[in-house]
């Protein structure tokens, strides 16, 4: 199978490409992926065409993964090498570039002559962006919904970046945790950079086992925010993006820019995570995650206060 990722999106087209390789890896545990950068090695992708176009009698599935397609030169002779991609999905050659225009390429005139199936990923119609929205905050909490405003509000702050509305969105779903999101609450949390500042350097110092310091910054969050429940929302949002670069980071891309954009989160608060992740392991994680939970259920329902709640979290952890 051939296909083709292409727009103006940078940030979708990254992603699209991370989950059909997620995808293939969970259908074919044992399968191969190669990702080669056409800039860095356009002799590279002449390689990785001749592999999979010629499998042993006992070769794994294989899933190559074509980089920065657009600066692809020698369309004539990856033609020749495409016709003897095998059929089926365990031979998978993804093309992707966010510079390829449609008909204005001849690596895509080459692909269309294959019938490549093609994906594109231009910006969004105003619809497209309130859908967009609203799937990645219910990734975090089906419980969590917009208010007409509040959807307004922060298309408003983020414009066409998708990057950013994706991950302003998790936020909000996971500081609001249930319930209506309204506009006052765009207002208050999105571009926060204090709050979510103070946040990491709570888990920072309780990983360095300061956990006076952690507990008197959590404390500190609750009474800005008004509530120790805000504060559970985004130290659960902060867990969920240690999860999100660990998981990148154990696939082998240690590159803090990178793994940036392939989760759509921002250099300078992937390169800190990634400063710590020796201190955090996957174990402890979990264990993080299932305790904070744990601890929001019994604040909710009156077995104890947000700030005993808190003190727990840091107690336990």
């Amino acid at each position: 199978m051939i296909m083709l990722l292409t727009g103006k999106d940078g940030y979708r087209v990254v992603r699209r490409r991370k989950q059909l390789k997620d995808a293939f890896r969970e259908k074919y545990p044992d399968g191969e992926i190669l990702s080669v950068d056409a800039v860095e090695s356009p002799e590279g992708v002449i390689r990785a065409l001749t592999e999979i176009r010629t499998p042993g009698l006992f070769a794994a599935p294989k899933f190559v993964s074509i980089e920065n397609a657009a600066s692809v030169k020698e369309t004539v002779r990856i033609e020749a090498l495409l016709e003897g991609v095998p059929d089926g999905k365990d031979a998978v050659v993804l093309f992707s570039s966010s510079a390829l225009p449609k008909g204005k390429s001849t690596l895509h005139d080459a692909l269309g002559k294959l019938g490549t199936k093609t994906e594109t990923f231009d910006a969004f119609t105003p619809g497209e962006m309130r859908k967009f929205l609203l799937e990645e905050a219910g990734d975090v909490s089906s419980r969590v919904s917009f208010a007409p405003g509040a959807v307004d509000a922060l298309i408003a702050v983020v414009g066409t970046d998708s990057a950013r509305l994706a991950s302003e969105a998790r936020k909000l779903a996971a500081w609001k945790a249930e319930g209506e999101v309204a506009r006052e609450d765009v207002d208050s949390v999105v571009g926060k950079e204090s709050a979510e500042e103070n946040i990491f350097n709570a888990l920072d110092a309780l990983l360095a086992g300061r956990r006076g310091k952690a507990l008197s910054l959590l404390l500190e969050d609750a009474k800005d925010e008004g509530s120790a429940v805000k504060v559970f929302g985004l130290l659960a949002w902060q867990l969920r993006e240690f999860f999100r670069v660990r998981g990148e980071y154990d696939k082998g891309n240690r590159v803090p820019g990178q793994i940036a954009a392939q989760i759509g989160g921002k250099p300078y608060s992937v390169q800190k995570i990634v400063s710590r992740l020796s201190a955090f392991p996957v174990a402890r994680l979990r264990k993080a995650t299932k305790l904070l939970a744990e601890i929001d259920v019994a604040t909710k329902t009156g077995k104890m206060t947000g700030e005993i709640g808190l003190a727990l979290f840091v107690e336990k952890l």
